[in-house]
Formats: structure tokens, sequence, C-alpha cells
């Protein structure tokens, strides 16, 4: 057992999550994939907000080939948006104004279709224009570049903007440019074209989140719809619940989006979201599958016009207490976090990708737990490095 894989089985056993798996890879080399005890290797996870990594590579993809530019303003791309004047700089850097997060998926031209027995693809199809129309029409909370707030309607906004810019829909677009040439096996999920309500119609249940798991596909984040409310979000929503399987998103506005949206959506597996760290390091080393090394330099920077913004374009950076990267990662490591307990990290300087993906919301909303768990881990993984000052 190695020693990663004994804080993975710590985590499982102190109830932080069910199912957790690990890829590390130094100097180019994957020094090893690890996965909690009862874990299959073949498991995929949830990424959630990792998601966002994706759309910044399709976005930079996107650049790099003269679809876009950074300049380019969301109302050239997507009519009827309360604030067209922003731009999707201005999304990436998540300094848009907009708010970090609304139900757009409890609006009644929404949840009806797709709550009900059968709801299928032309069911989703509406309550995905409902929830694209209600973040596109929800006005900023203030001016440009004031505050950083992390928002999840602005990736929505960017990622439908991305979709129409290229004239494909984005989960086509991922995997046309930035999967298929990085080589790495991410998939958003779709849910209308699966039928799922049709098994609860025709009175059976639906599987056993524990034993679709066993077989080594899905980790269950939660079994009901929507998810009960995260810390911050009591009171804002009202529907009764029905029960839900393994395998969908996790995230309420992108299940109503039918899976595929800017902000979440993705499933991999920790392998391949270490492989796909890895890509982005190569990447801002000058590999140029995606974009030159001159656009990553640009996007690895941190924000030069909002105060006190730690973030860069699409990413987030180390911060100067209580990173969830842990005490050793060098000052230029970006990365970024997923609400169910993902997490992938990457530095230029030691030449390290740290991908970690768990199902911590199986447990509860509470993040208290992967909060303590993250830091720890990263802290776990540069024990078993050179020191920093060795490695040139």
């Amino acid at each position: 057992m190695t020693a990663l894989q004994a804080l993975l089985d710590e985590g499982r056993d102190a109830g932080v999550f069910t199912h957790a798996q690990s890829a590390v890879w130094h100097r180019g080399t994957l020094l090893g994939l690890d996965s909690a005890e009862g874990t299959h290797p073949d498991t995929c996870f949830d990424l959630a907000s990792v998601t966002k990594v994706a759309t910044t590579c399709a976005f930079l993809a996107l650049r790099a080939r003269g679809v876009l530019r950074a300049e380019t303003r969301l109302g050239a791309l997507l009519g009827q948006v309360a604030a067209p004047g922003l731009t999707l700089e201005d999304l990436l850097f998540h300094r848009s104004g907009l708010p970090a997060w609304r139900p757009l998926f409890a609006r009644p031209d929404a949840m009806p279709a797709i709550f009900a027995a059968g709801g299928g693809e032309i069911a989703f199809a509406s309550a995905r224009e409902a929830v694209v129309a209600a973040a596109g029409s929800t006005p900023p909370e203030g001016p440009v570049a004031a505050r950083a707030v992390y928002s999840d309607l602005g990736f929505i906004l960017l990622g439908e903007a991305l979709s129409t810019a290229a004239g494909l829909p984005l989960d086509q677009l991922i995997q046309e440019v930035v999967a298929g040439p990085l080589g790495v096996e991410l998939r958003f999920r779709r849910l209308g074209s699966r039928g799922r309500r049709g098994d609860q119609a025709n009175g059976r249940a639906p599987p056993d989140v524990a034993a679709e798991d066993a077989r080594g596909r899905f980790a269950p984040t939660g079994s009901l719809r929507p998810r009960p409310p995260a810390p911050g979000q009591e009171g804002a929503f009202a529907i009764d619940p029905i029960e839900d399987r393994a395998g969908d998103v996790d995230d309420d506005n992108a299940w109503a989006m039918d899976g595929v949206a800017g902000h979440a959506g993705l499933f991999a597996t920790g392998a391949a979201l270490g492989a796909f760290g890895q890509a982005i390091l190569e990447e801002l080393e000058g590999a140029g599958r995606l974009a030159p090394a001159g656009l990553w330099t640009q996007a690895a920077r941190r924000d030069p016009l909002t105060p006190g913004s730690e973030r860069t374009l699409g990413f987030d950076t180390v911060s100067t207490e209580g990173s969830s990267a842990g005490r050793f990662m060098s000052a230029r490591a970006i990365g970024h976090l997923g609400f169910t307990g993902t997490s992938l990290w990457i530095d230029p300087v030691r030449s390290l990708v740290v991908a970690l993906v768990t199902n911590r919301t199986w447990r509860g909303r509470d993040p208290a737990g992967i909060r303590a768990f993250r830091p720890r881990f990263h802290d776990a993984v540069a024990a078993l490095l050179p020191p920093a000052s060795a490695e040139g």
C-alpha cells in the first residue's frame, strides 16, 4: 500500500467520501495511480467545476484559431442578455459582476417536464433553453473588475458563447478541440437521450447506486433530485425531490441543461484527469496542441485589473494561506476545485500534476471534511518528491 492510498483509505474511513482516486505526474512521468479501498480503477467521477478547466481550454483553442478574442463581447455571440457588454475575458476572470449562483433549474418553465415520468430529449432541450435564458437575463450585481466573484452563471454563458462561436454543441466542441487533440478521456453524459424517466414510468425503481458503482461505473454523489441545498443555499428553492441515480451530474443547473454545461458536467477517472493535467502542463511548456505558449502564458497570469483577485484566465492560484493545494506548491501553480470533491493542480515550476477525485457529496453537502483533507493530501504528495530546491 502506498502512502497516498493509505491517506485515501483514511479519508474514506473518516467519512469524508466513499470513493476516491488520485493520479500524480512529476517531470513528465506518471508516479502513481491510487484508489481508496473499494473503488474500482475504472470508476468515473463527476468532475463538477473542474469542467471549467476544459471550457477554458476550449476558449484558448478557439482563440488560437482566430474564431474569437478575449475582448469578444457576450452580446456579439448570445442574443437577449442582460449584460451584452461583458467580454469573454470578464467571464473567465470571474470579474463580470454576475452572481455566484442562482437556482435556475427551479424556474417553472424548466422543471415540470424533466421531472415528469418519461421526460426525454425534447423535455431536456426545452429545459436547457430555459436555464440558459435565465442565466442570460440575470444582471450583474456590480461593475466589471470591482471584485472577483466566482460565478457559475458566468461559465454557463461562456460555454454557450463558445458553442455559438464554433457552431457546435458544447459537448461536441469539448471533444473536438480539447479532449481529442490532447488524447484524454473526458465525457459529458446527456440525460434526455437515455430515457432515464421511462423506467419510473413503467413502475421500476431507479437502479441501486451502490450496485451500479460496484461494476466500476460511476461514483454516486447524491440520491435525490434536486440535491439538498448546499450551505448558504437554504431556502433558495422549494421542490419536492425525486430519486436519482449514479451517473447523473450532481449540479442541478447542469442537470437541467441535459448534463452539458460550461460550468459542470464532465466525468472522468482519476487517471484521465491526471493525464489532462499533464497535457495542460505540456501546453504551458510549449506543446502547442491547443494554443501557442504565449496564449498559455497570458492565461496563467493573475487578473491584473481586479483588486485582490487570485484568479487567472479560467484557473485558480495558490492562496497565501490555507490553500487546498497545500504548503509546497510554487506560486506559479494553477488549478481548480470541484464541489463533488475533485481537484486538479498543475505546477510548472516543480513540473508536477496532482489530480484528486472523490464523491464527498455522497456524505453530505457540508465541505468541511474535504477542505481539511485536500491540503493534507497535497502535502503528502510533496513529501514523496525531492525538495523544491533540488528540482532545478
